[in-house]
């Protein structure tokens, strides 16, 4: 299983293998939410440069399982102050895991608007 953490602050990409939390975490939620507990610091400013972004297609995107499109995105809630989840359907996860990548992550802040494309695991 491999993510793909992305840092807007220097402009860098790099892959990481995460595989030894598949048989422990079920799902984008449970990847998620383990990721979200590493990764955000405590007391960091839900819409600071500290917060991260997780974004987790299900165990199933990317299959031909009929259904199984659902993507779970984990953050800090500027709502809450507390880790939150939602979750999207359609193509998202099924393109990141086509692109060779199971995992997201999206940290730090751009100086000017970026676009970020994943393509061929680059």
């Amino acid at each position: 299983m491999k993510a793909l953490f992305v840092d807007l602050s220097s402009r860098k990409m790099e892959e990481e293998e995460i595989g030894e939390l598949l048989p422990r975490y079920l799902g984008g939620v449970g990847i998620g939410a383990r990721l979200a507990f590493d990764l955000i610091p405590p007391g960091c400013d839900p819409l600071g440069e500290e917060n991260v972004l997780i974004f987790c297609p299900g165990s199933l995107v990317g299959t031909n399982i009929p259904t199984a499109s659902r993507t779970e995105i984990t953050a800090k809630s500027p709502l809450t102050g507390l880790i939150g989840t939602s979750n999207s359907g359609l193509y998202f996860g099924a393109f990141l895991r086509y692109a060779g990548f199971d995992c997201l992550v999206i940290k730090g802040a751009a100086s000017e608007p970026v676009y970020l494309l994943i393509e061929d695991g680059e």
